[in-house]
């Protein structure tokens, strides 16, 4: 099997892409560039990605959902028809998705200690240049000089992008150019933590499936996020239309509805200096009159009220269940009031075309994003959005535990079956490393004990699950 690493520069339309030139470099060959701007190489690269196609060999690429395989998809060629390397998505994986590191401190030419940032040695999003710099691989243009030539290609009138051509091209090629060293270096430490993991395992049959099949399958996820991004989430238009539209509007009636069930929440109409328009101090006031032991502060001495910490305390008080779920339906209807899905919003098909996040969550599972049209994944009032096709019904289905009986089956071990088998998997898990005692039917209902340790809980099942998903 053959690989090759490829990349495309493109503008950006939301529900389409708009190319301007791709590279592909064989290993141990020459990177062949094509100018796809005016058309001029579009017949030319077909013919080569289809010859490459037909032969079946692996394409090695950052990023494959957001770049090279919707750039494919855009040229009438299916994604899923490739094998890939996407060595964005292994950096997730072999990162836990931190896409930060922790601060360094470090001393000027001056003696002064300073904290070295985050981004500067490590890369906000995992891009290529950050990756490159992790893996120790240096790179011919500077992160400056990918900028600007970026900006062209995004922000440039065709007459500004095609005067910028041969630079254009150089930047294009130079990225190709070090994807096989980046691979190489990212296959070799997940190597290492695939053979950890089988030695953790005793040598079970839980990874019945050697690590390129691993770093393979990530690929393919990528290429049918691909594929759903093209075709889009079908959506009432009228409906998807109006909230467009309306989206100030809407996200009021949210605030009035929620003020009617807690009178005094809300601040006065025309008030923009808090977020939400809630008033903080009445949700702090609430939280601290539910007296409940270990709810998380901030560094400020006020008590948490995020998603994460919401979600483990919701069956304590209906306020904080409605809260957290007037929370999410804002934050998902946030792109629609600030016109941020208008660009991802398909007129003449009614369709969203959303982004994934692959192996992006904690558990590392995949999960669309609801901020850039993912209707799906928004709060139970948004997702009637959702048009089913004709003669049909959408229906919501959510598999219990499906993972862990995978890995139960596979893996052979008795224990991890007896997990499964009992009232709840991840509750036994936290019992079995002392987290928290067994559920004894003397001291109350399952119900009671689960929402008792529902924090811990939380804590365990991100763990278990990356296990299965090759997290590092």
């Amino acid at each position: 099997m053959k690989s090759y690493a490829i990349d495309f520069e493109y503008q950006d339309m939301g529900s389409s892409y708009r190319l301007v030139c791709c590279s592909i470099n064989p290993k141990s060959g020459i990177t062949e560039n094509y100018w796809l701007l005016d058309g001029s190489d579009t017949e030319k690269l077909k013919a080569r990605l289809n010859e490459i196609q037909t032969e079946y060999h692996m394409l090695v690429a950052h990023a494959v959902e957001r770049a090279e395989a919707r750039c494919l998809i855009m040229l009438g060629i299916d994604p899923r028809n490739f094998k890939w390397f996407d060595t964005y998505l292994t950096a997730k994986c072999l990162t836990n998705s931190n896409q930060t590191l922790p601060k360094r401190k470090t001393k000027t030419a001056d003696g002064e200690e300073i904290e070295e940032s985050n981004e500067d040695f490590f890369g906000r999003e995992l891009n290529l240049l950050a990756c490159l710099k992790r893996f120790k691989i240096s790179h011919s243009l500077t992160a400056e000089e990918k900028t600007d030539y970026r900006d062209t290609i995004i922000n440039g009138t065709d007459a500004k992008i095609e005067a910028a051509k041969d630079g254009i091209m150089a930047y294009c090629a130079s990225d190709v150019a070090d994807l096989h060293l980046l691979a190489a270096a990212e296959y070799r430490t997940y190597l290492k933590r695939y053979e950890n993991a089988i030695r953790l395992w005793n040598n079970a049959g839980l990874y019945n499936e050697g690590p390129m099949a691993h770093v393979l399958g990530w690929g393919r996820t990528a290429a049918i996020y691909a594929v759903i991004w093209a075709r889009g989430i079908p959506v009432w238009k009228r409906h998807a239309e109006a909230m467009l539209n309306n989206g100030p509007k809407v996200r009021e009636g949210l605030i009035v509805q929620l003020n009617a069930k807690y009178p005094g929440i809300a601040l006065g109409r025309g008030y923009k200096a808090v977020k939400h328009s809630i008033r903080q101090e009445y949700v702090q006031n609430k939280i601290k009159a539910l007296s409940i032991k270990g709810w998380p502060m901030t560094a400020t001495g006020k008590y948490k009220a995020d998603d994460k910490t919401l979600k483990n305390y919701e069956n304590s008080d209906p306020f904080i269940a409605d809260y957290r779920e007037y929370l999410k339906t804002t934050r998902n209807f946030a792109a629609f009031a600030k016109g941020a899905l208008t660009p991802r919003f398909n007129s003449a098909r009614s369709t969203f075309h959303p982004d994934a996040c692959c192996y992006g969550t904690q558990t590392g599972r995949c999960g669309a994003k609801p901020s850039t049209g993912f209707v799906p994944g928004f709060s139970k009032v948004l997702r009637t959005l959702v048009h089913p096709n004709d003669n049909s019904s959408l229906v919501g289905i959510d598999f219990s535990g499906e993972e862990n009986c995978l890995m139960a089956g596979w893996s052979g071990d008795e224990r991890f079956k007896a997990a499964y088998l009992s009232n709840d998997f991840y509750l036994y898990i936290c019992a079995s490393f002392g987290l928290c005692p067994q559920y004894d039917e003397s001291t109350g209902t399952f119900k009671e004990y689960k929402a008792k340790y529902k924090q811990t809980r939380n804590l365990i099942k991100p763990i278990v699950l990356g296990l299965g998903y090759g997290r590092g």
